[in-house]
C-alpha cells in the first residue's frame, strides 16, 4: 500500500515498444484470431474454462481465439469437411517463475509458465506455433 500509485501502467510506455493494449475483456480481432483475456460461458459473464478451455472456446466462439485466463496452456486444432481450421488456444501466463502470493497459493503449481509463439498466421490458424517455457526463456537470455 506505501507505494500504490508510485508506478502505473503508463510508465511502462508500451506505445514506445509498439506494443499494442486493449481493455479488459473486450476482444480484438489479430491476424483472424479472436483475442481477449477470456470469452463468457453464457449470460452470467464468468469465464469460458474446464479442463478444454480451448475446445469449449472454439465452439463456442465459432472461429479461432486465443486467451489467457486459466494460467494453463490448452491448444486445439479443428479442420472442417470444407479445410477451413479453427485454431483455439489457452495461452498459459507470463509471470516470473518466482512469483507467488496468497490468492493463487493452492493452483499456482498448475500454471504454465511461457509463451506460445504462432508462425505464419493465415485467415485466422498458424501455419505453425511452439510453446517456450520461461525457465528456457531465461537461460536462453543468461
Amino acid at each position: 500500500p506505501k507505494f500504490l500509485g508510485a508506478i502505473t501502467w503508463k510508465d511502462v510506455r508500451f506505445q514506445d515498444h509498439s506494443w499494442r493494449t486493449y481493455p479488459f475483456r473486450e476482444a480484438h480481432n489479430l491476424a483472424g484470431i479472436r483475442c481477449s483475456h477470456y470469452f463468457p460461458s453464457g449470460l452470467t459473464g464468468r469465464a469460458q474454462g474446464g479442463v478444454h478451455v480451448a475446445y469449449n472456446n472454439a465452439q463456442k466462439q465459432g472461429t479461432s481465439c486465443l486467451v489467457g485466463h486459466g494460467h494453463h496452456l490448452d491448444i486445439k486444432v479443428r479442420t472442417f469437411g470444407s479445410g477451413r481450421k479453427i485454431f483455439s488456444a489457452s495461452a498459459g501466463c507470463c509471470v516470473h517463475t518466482r512469483y507467488k502470493e496468497p490468492w493463487c497459493k493452492d493452483t499456482r503449481h498448475l500454471w504454465d509458465i511461457g509463451a506460445l509463439i504462432l508462425r505464419g498466421v493465415k485467415s485466422g490458424a498458424p501455419a505453425s506455433y511452439e510453446w517456450i517455457y520461461w525457465d528456457e526463456v531465461l537461460a536462453r537470455t543468461e
